[in-house]
């Protein structure tokens, strides 16, 4: 998908959302759009212009799978807003990731 296609799914996504903490994200809500915050510890296959973010707030953490690049540069260590859908995880069986079609920084009023 290209970057404006997922500007597009974003602003349709962004009312149908509900706002959850990581931890309450399970597969029992696949198929859901979700929004998280919290801060990136990892970034994956940026390479491949197929980022994974690995996503962590005070509840736990979550894989973050975007298949085209963010509009911003996001990297480990910032505080970012994710809009996506829940999926399963391919890379631990049994375990939800997210589908996401917006990561965000968090500006300092977001916070």
């Amino acid at each position: 998908m290209s970057r404006r296609s997922y500007a597009q799914a974003a602003s349709q996504y962004i009312d149908k959302c509900r706002y959850f903490k990581i931890a309450k994200i399970t597969l029992k809500i696949t198929g859901t759009a979700v929004k998280v915050s919290g801060c990136v510890e990892k970034v994956s296959f940026r390479w491949l212009n197929r980022p994974h973010f690995m996503i962590k707030d005070e509840t736990g953490a979550i894989r973050a799978i975007m298949f085209t690049s963010p509009s911003e540069d996001i990297k480990a260590g910032d505080s970012v807003d994710v809009l996506g859908v829940v999926i399963k995880n391919i890379f631990s069986r049994g375990t939800p990731a997210i589908s996401a079609v917006s990561i965000e920084k968090q500006t300092d009023e977001k916070r």
